[in-house]
């Protein structure tokens, strides 16, 4: 650095870093000539700033910049959440409508079985789409009694093709006295939601390709107390 400060008779900066033991550290080190009275350069001056707190305000600033597009992003997907299922309500309860008159009225023919499946895939579809709806809504919280057991069920409905397409299968029990709880559906879905994702994504690297052997799987348990 020096030599180029001789050569050129400029200032020279330089940003670096160094690492301690306990932290990272950020510095602009300014070299300069220093000339005497005759226009001679006689010795070089140097300046060490601490930058630390600057970079470290700077990158607090572009995550606040992230968290805040990505809640746009979050926002937009919201509304074009809502207005999708919204279309979808009104078509599926005709469906769902329609399914249960052609049970009633198939009961006790060869369709039996066939209209029943139609029934349970429609009323699934829109329990679904109800999920959606009421995740999408922007409202306060508001806790009222539910059964937790009947939440864990709908939210791995949502999350069924995530999971069936990545080879992930889950077998859900509950206890039968499991007592309702105070909360917040639209909330505990979401969590939950997260929680199963997760799960998700991180047996996807530990799943044996399809067509393995069943007996060379190995089970995971989750436990909700």
């Amino acid at each position: 650095m020096d030599a180029e400060i001789i050569r050129t008779r400029r200032p020279h900066v330089r940003e670096s870093e160094f690492q301690t033991p306990d932290n990272l550290y950020s510095a602009l080190t300014i070299r300069f000539p220093v000339f005497d009275e005759h226009g001679e350069l006689s010795h070089i001056g140097g300046v060490i700033l601490d930058t630390s707190a600057q970079r470290e305000a700077e990158a607090e600033l572009q995550r606040s910049r992230e968290a805040l597009m990505q809640s746009e992003k979050m926002n937009a997907l919201g509304s074009l959440l809502a207005g999708v299922s919204h279309e979808l309500n009104n078509p599926l309860a005709i469906v769902v409508g329609e399914a249960v008159l052609l049970q009633e009225e198939a009961e006790g023919t060869e369709y039996a079985e066939s209209a029943t499946r139609i029934q349970r895939a429609a009323e699934r579809c829109s329990r679904i789409v109800q999920t959606f709806l009421a995740m999408a809504r922007q409202k306060a919280p508001e806790r009222r009694s539910k059964d937790l057991a009947k939440l864990v069920k709908a939210t791995l409905e949502l999350a069924d093709y995530g999971l069936r397409s990545n080879g992930v299968e889950v077998a859900f029990t509950a206890a039968e006295d499991l007592p309702p709880v105070f909360v917040d559906p639209d909330q505990v879905t979401q969590i939950l939601l997260n929680l199963i994702v997760n799960a998700q994504q991180a047996l996807q690297n530990q799943l044996l390709p399809s067509g393995s052997p069943c007996e060379s799987r190995r089970p995971v348990q989750t436990r909700l107390r």
